[in-house]
C-alpha cells in the first residue's frame, strides 16, 4: 500500500513511524480536503472574468487605461489550462479503484482452484 511507504519515509526522515492518528489523516482525510480547496479555488476564480487595460482614445476617461473584458474563448482556454493537469489525478485513482473493485470480485466469486483448504499437514 501507498501509506506503508509513506510511513516508511517518514521513519527514515525522523525515526519514528507516524501514530495511527496521522495515518489516518494522510490517508483518509486529507486527499478529500486537498480536493475540496481545489474546487473552491476553481469556482472562486471561475466566477471572476478576466480582464485587461487597453489604451483607448475613445474611452471617455482618456488618459486612464480602459479595463476590456478577454473574449469567452480565452477564459474557457484558461479554466481548460487550470482544471486539465489537476483532473487526471482523481481519474487515475476511480481507475485504480475500480481495477481493485473488479480484482476483488473476481477472486471472491471465482476461488483458487488450486487452493486445498482441507490439508493442514507437514510437507
Amino acid at each position: 500500500m501507498e501509506i506503508n511507504r509513506f510511513n516508511d519515509d517518514i521513519e527514515w526522515m525522523t525515526g519514528r513511524r507516524p501514530n495511527i492518528f496521522w495515518q489516518a489523516t494522510l490517508a483518509l482525510y486529507q486527499p478529500f480536503d486537498a480536493s475540496g480547496g481545489f474546487v473552491a479555488y476553481v469556482v472562486v476564480e471561475a466566477e471572476k472574468r478576466p480582464t485587461y487595460n487597453a489604451w483607448n482614445p475613445d474611452y471617455v476617461n482618456f488618459p486612464l487605461a480602459d479595463v476590456q473584458h478577454y473574449p469567452e474563448w480565452v477564459y474557457a482556454i484558461c479554466v481548460l489550462l487550470s482544471v486539465l493537469p489537476i483532473v487526471s489525478i482523481p481519474l487515475v485513482a476511480f481507475y485504480r479503484f475500480v481495477g481493485f473493485l473488479k480484482k476483488y470480485i473476481m477472486n471472491s466469486n471465482n476461488p483458487n482452484p488450486y487452493q486445498n483448504e482441507s490439508f493442514h499437514g507437514e510437507l
